[in-house]
C-alpha cells in the first residue's frame, strides 16, 4: 500500500520544500474526494480535505478537493525514494524494492493513467516523462513506441495500446498486486472484464 501511494504521489501530487517547511500537496477532482480519504486514513492523519475550484494548467473553473501534510520526514521519504521536488519533467523510476513495482505502477496509473473506451474496444493510456514510461513499459509490454504529448513539451510523452484482451491482461496484473485503487477506474476495469466474460 505504501508503494501504491507513492506511486499516485509520483503522479498526482506536488513536493515542496522551504527554508523552514516542507510538504506534499495532492489535488484531485472532486468526483474523487473518497480517494482523499483513503489516503488520509492509510496515514492516519486527520487534516482537512478541502474544495477548490482550479482554473490554472489544463483546468478551466475546475472542482478539485485538496490535501496537505505538512511534514519534513514526509518529503525526505518521498525523495529518497525517487520523487523529487517539481518532478514533472525530471521524473524517473521509483528506488524501491522490485516486489513492490506494480503496486507503485498501479497507483502511478490511477494519478496519470486512464482506461478508454471507443465504441466495443476498450484501452489503456499512461503519461509521464520518457524515464518513468521507458520502464513501466519494460515491465508491462503496453506498447512499442513512446509517443511525445506536443514538440514544446520537452519530457512529457505517453504510451497507449488497444484491445480487450491486452489491456484486460495489463491491468489484471496490476489490480492483483495491490487492494487499493481509485474506484472510478477500478470500475471501467470491472466493465472490462465483464466484456471479455461474455
Amino acid at each position: 500500500e505504501k508503494a501504491y501511494w507513492l506511486g499516485f504521489i509520483a503522479a498526482d501530487g506536488c513536493i515542496f520544500e522551504r527554508k523552514d517547511n516542507a510538504s506534499v500537496k495532492l489535488n484531485i477532482h472532486e468526483r474523487d474526494e473518497l480517494h482523499l480519504e483513503k489516503l488520509r486514513t492509510f496515514l492516519k492523519g486527520n487534516m482537512p480535505i478541502k474544495h477548490i475550484i482550479q482554473n490554472d494548467g489544463f483546468s478551466n473553473n475546475t472542482p478539485m478537493v485538496r490535501i496537505d501534510f505538512n511534514s519534513v520526514e514526509m518529503v525526505e521519504d518521498f525523495k529518497k525514494h525517487g520523487v523529487p521536488p517539481r518532478k514533472s519533467l525530471i521524473l524517473k523510476p521509483p528506488l524501491i524494492n522490485e516486489q513492490f513495482y506494480l503496486p507503485y505502477i498501479l497507483g502511478y496509473f490511477d494519478g496519470d493513467g486512464s482506461i478508454f473506451e471507443t465504441g466495443n474496444e476498450f484501452g489503456i493510456n499512461i503519461e509521464g516523462t520518457k524515464e518513468i514510461l521507458e520502464w513501466i513499459n519494460s515491465l508491462l509490454h503496453i506498447s512499442s513506441s513512446l509517443e511525445q504529448r506536443k514538440v514544446s513539451d520537452k519530457n512529457n510523452y505517453y504510451i497507449r495500446c488497444g484491445g480487450l484482451k491486452k489491456s484486460y491482461s495489463i491491468m489484471k496484473q496490476l489490480y492483483d498486486s495491490c487492494t487499493t485503487h481509485l474506484d472510478r477506474k477500478y470500475e471501467k476495469f470491472l466493465k472490462l472484464q465483464s466484456r471479455l466474460s461474455q
